[in-house]
């Protein structure tokens, strides 16, 4: 099953308990719970949305991030040649512009929800608007925060591209909630596809 042509891979991360040792606790950390600490992993899931079948997945380190498994795992996917026409759904705690640059670089398609105002300073001017949408170009060379992140630095010397084209779109879910997406998908969808997927 496709949407419009294009498999929908949902990815997030959770936190589990795993089995307590040393060498466990070593190689995934522990947490205090409030009775005891406990050994805990953090597994991130790349599940395709619309057949129901987990794609890919990492055990990571507990306070890992989960953007830098994201990047792994969608580069696995693609080297395994696994990867199709594929969209990456993800939740607010996966937006950065090192992972927008290597999924574009890796030739995926993205819709990730952020938090309105609180992300990247040229998504702002859609919080306070009466749009519904707006194309924005990021370039990664200028601001100080930019210039200093060593990935981006990175993928800059690869040559991966200095700026980016992407969408932002605001859906008003109820009278107290707006949903805010970030997107590589420019043209080919309506908000009503973003709202649907």
């Amino acid at each position: 099953n496709t949407y419009k042509g294009y498999r929908l891979l949902g990815i997030d991360g959770s936190k589990i308990e795993v089995q307590y040792s040393e060498e466990i606790k070593k190689a995934f950390g522990s947490i205090f719970n409030s009775k005891e600490t406990i050994n805990a992993s953090k597994s991130v899931v790349v599940y395709d949305l619309l057949n129901e079948l987990v794609l890919d997945t990492q055990l990571n380190m507990y306070n890992s991030s989960e953007r830098k498994s994201a990047i792994e795992q969608f580069r696995r996917i693609r080297e395994e040649g696994k990867q199709k026409r594929d969209i990456v759904v993800a939740d607010r705690g996966f937006p950065s512009l090192e992972l927008f640059n290597e999924l574009l670089a890796e030739g995926y398609a993205f819709i990730i929800r952020y938090s309105g105002k609180e992300f990247i300073k040229e998504s702002r001017a859609l919080v306070g608007s009466n749009k519904e949408e707006m194309e924005i170009e990021i370039s990664l060379t200028e601001g100080k925060n930019r210039k200093e992140n060593p990935a981006i630095k990175q993928q800059l010397a690869k040559g991966y591209p200095g700026k980016i084209r992407l969408r932002i779109i605001k859906i008003k879910l109820s009278e107290k909630v707006t949903e805010y997406l970030i997107t590589s998908l420019l043209s080919e969808f309506s908000i009503d596809d973003f709202k649907r997927i």
